[in-house]
């Protein structure tokens, strides 16, 4: 189990500064489903699972994992935790500086985490077989995203494993703004930034706005030049995806003298799409992805 308590009091302090934001609420939350004891949102079960789905499907007995964009660190030190060689790279000093008190809570040397430098991954090549990139292919702009995929081809001989928020999100997870995920990132951005105080978004470095949502065509898109992309089994996705009819369907409660029933109306334009070929994963509100390298 997780030692996280200096880890939880020094994050909070961290959050401190975004009091009364729905950032600060998000984050909370975000602390709590990765090092509660009960493991109430069965996060470090999906993690489990999901690397002995990496195991069997590369034939392999032992992960060497490198956790790009590993934020605070939790997702790094459970996996090792776990018995897997990970390791976590970011840019944000401040969050490197938290996953190092994390991993010597818990008997993990803090060189487990490094500094991300732009332009080329600091490891040999085929040094993983699965890279993780788990709610941060979002905060990563065109011009990164350009020169680290061909890093990460070079650096990982198995999979790249992406978790993103899609597009078809009705809110937004760093805001809790609707329509968000839906509108240009320029506009996007102002819009933020209109909202006032409670939205301000205080998780880059300089507070402003750098979430870029991508289509499903667009991922694949920049992974195609060095990876094959798949979608992981649904049993292996987080968060766990809702059932298809609450996908393709709006759900309604009629109220009728008094009382109520449900009503589902269906979506039309997703059920055609459907129709014509295109596989339901695309509406899910989160891309669970695996790359494997051509």
């Amino acid at each position: 189990m997780m030692q996280a308590a200096l880890f939880r009091k020094e994050v909070l302090g961290s959050l401190e500064a975004a009091r009364g934001t729905y950032i600060y609420d998000a984050a909370r939350r975000d602390l709590d489903e990765k090092t509660a004891a009960d493991d109430p949102c069965g996060y470090r079960r999906w993690l489990a699972g999901l690397a002995g789905h990496v195991k069997r499907t590369l034939g392999v007995d032992t992960l060497r994992v490198l956790d790009v964009g590993c934020g605070n660190g939790e997702l790094t030190v459970l996996l090792n935790l776990l018995g897997i060689d990970a390791l976590g790279l970011d840019v944000d000093e401040r969050s490197l500086r938290l996953a190092r008190i994390l991993a010597c809570e818990n008997g993990i040397p803090p060189s487990r985490f490094m500094k991300g430098e732009p332009g080329r991954l600091a490891f040999g090549d085929d040094a993983f077989n699965l890279v993780t990139l788990i709610s941060s292919l979002e905060h990563i702009d065109p011009p990164t995203l350009a020169w680290l995929v061909p890093e990460l081809a070079r650096v990982c001989e198995g999979i790249v494993f992406v978790q993103v928020p899609s597009p078809m999100k009705v809110s937004d997870d760093h805001t809790g703004l609707r329509f968000v995920p839906w509108m240009p990132a320029a506009l996007a951005r102002r819009y933020v930034a209109l909202r006032g105080a409670r939205y301000r978004y205080l998780i880059s470095g300089s507070a402003r706005w750098d979430v870029v949502y991508r289509d499903l065509a667009e991922i694949e898109r920049a992974f195609a030049p060095h990876f094959a992309m798949s979608f992981v089994p649904v049993e292996h996705s987080y968060p766990p995806c809702a059932p298809a009819d609450a996908v393709l369907d709006l759900r309604k409660r009629v109220s009728l003298g008094g009382g109520g029933f449900p009503l589902r109306v269906p979506i039309p334009w997703r059920r055609l799409q459907l129709a014509c070929g295109r596989r339901i994963e695309h509406f899910y509100p989160y891309y669970n992805l695996a790359f494997r390298r051509r």
